[in-house]
């Protein structure tokens, strides 16, 4: 399990405060049972569906999951 803690740090490796609405979509696309903390599972599954396997590409997927929170009509 990556918990509270682990998740904060992972917002921290990434230049994302825990509170920041992208956190959302990253539990979103991480199907994140519980809030604020992932399995091993969801976060795999997550990082696979965003295209991830790095800390570094999940912060260049950053403007890419904003966009996704701002466009009109747009459905996750």
């Amino acid at each position: 399990m990556i918990l509270a803690e682990g998740v904060e740090r992972l917002c921290a490796d990434i230049d994302v405060e825990p509170a920041d609405v992208v956190t959302l979509v990253l539990s979103y696309f991480m199907k994140a049972v519980n809030m604020g903390e992932f399995t091993k599972d969801e976060f795999v599954g997550g990082m696979r569906a965003m295209g991830c396997d790095t800390a570094a590409k999940l912060k260049d997927k950053l403007p890419e999951l904003r966009q996704m929170l701002s466009e009109e009509g747009e459905c996750l």
